[in-house]
């Protein structure tokens, strides 16, 4: 019995020390362990002899659904498995809520961000809309809904979703139905009281809600944005229209008109057909006036793309080329007239520091 005490406690002696040999922080023989700490939970992984690089990675998700960096205080995001995230830098992110009742064959989710601490966020559920919204910085979250005919494609059910609050209050959110519907209804809300409720501002078939100018709106939307409470933009993606797909109101929706914007000055346009039109993509809003943004026009000739970078410093009455980008960027959030985030067709985070005209990979 002697001796196997005495071989127990060698065992022991020398296991503690090969785990007090793995634990320090000067060897090079073990990897760190990286921990990614969540609101709900901590997830570990610990690789063994990584690169510093594909350490710093590994919290980073490989692809986004969106992202908004405009209120200042960090980048939100929501990644394509529907976690809310939030980053300082890009790289390494905190998961901040888990959607888990979304509809899987709709559009994407929809995120808004204030410098308040203001944070709001929609998606589709087989039975309508569902809305969460946090005033801590996505601290803690309250869920609401809106309840809309899943199976009526006069509904604007299960395409494309976007928002836009002007205040913590104040707030648009636009839906469109899906492209195999063929009719791409899209639906406007309006909410006076922070998303507790909300109330139709125009809809583009149902005959009881019409409204004759959001009627007039063709393409598939690619987002919205309103600087003000009742001046805002709708744009839209290429789909027969004879404009550019910028449409302005200046009363909550009621009203919409095609704006005209300068082209660049290379760019020679003929006329809108198959093999030339042009995508435009919502304004990216930021500053505490709300009076400055940017948005990007996606320049198709001839099967060759060209985005283009505008910017407006007057709320949106004005626009001005600032140059060629050098990469197609379809999602973009900007904290100033210089730095900004944005994701590509793919969901791949990238970031600027010259108001979108290069855009590198976090």
């Amino acid at each position: 019995m002697k001796i196997f005490k005495d071989v127990l406690a060698v065992c022991l002696s020398m296991l503690l020390f090969v785990m007090a040999g793995c634990r320090s922080t000067g060897g090079t023989d073990v990897a760190p362990e990286i921990i990614i700490r969540t609101a709900s939970s901590e997830y570990y992984t610990s690789p063994s002899r990584e690169s510093s690089e594909a350490l710093t990675n590994a919290a980073q998700p490989k692809s986004f659904l969106t992202v908004d960096a405009s209120s200042g205080q960090g980048i939100y995001a929501i990644s394509d498995d529907f976690h809310v995230l939030k980053s300082q830098d890009g790289k390494s992110w905190v998961n901040l809520l888990d959607i888990s009742n979304y509809s899987a064959k709709s559009g994407k989710p929809a995120l808004a961000a204030l410098k308040s601490g203001f944070v709001f966020i929609a998606y589709y559920t087989s039975a309508g809309i569902e809305t969460q919204k946090s005033v801590d910085a996505g601290s803690s979250w309250s869920k609401s809904s809106i309840k809309i005919p899943t199976d009526d494609p006069e509904s604007g059910y299960g395409g494309s979703l976007a928002l836009s609050f002007v205040n913590q209050t104040d707030g648009y959110l636009l839906t469109s139905g899906l492209p195999a519907a063929g009719t791409m209804c899209k639906a406007l809300y309006k909410t006076l009281n922070g998303g507790e409720s909300w109330e139709s501002a125009g809809n583009s078939l149902n005959s009881e809600k019409a409204t004759a100018d959001l009627t007039k709106i063709g393409g598939y939307t690619t987002g919205m944005a309103f600087f003000h409470f009742g001046t805002g933009f709708i744009t839209c993606s290429y789909h027969g229209q004879n404009e550019i797909s910028l449409y302005k109101t200046t009363n909550h929706g009621t009203n919409w008109l095609s704006m005209e914007i300068a082209l660049p000055k290379n760019v020679i346009l003929l006329k809108y057909s198959k093999d030339y039109y042009i995508d435009a993509y919502p304004p990216a809003i930021y500053g505490n006036d709300r009076n400055h943004a940017k948005l990007l026009l996606n320049i198709c000739n001839n099967g060759a793309k060209a985005p283009y970078v505008y910017s407006s410093n007057d709320g949106g009455v004005t626009w001005m080329v600032n140059g060629k980008s050098n990469l197609i960027i379809k999602s973009y959030s900007f904290t100033d007239d210089k730095n900004g985030f944005g994701l590509d067709e793919y969901g791949t985070l990238y970031s600027t520091d010259n108001g979108g005209l290069t855009w590198i990979k976090t």
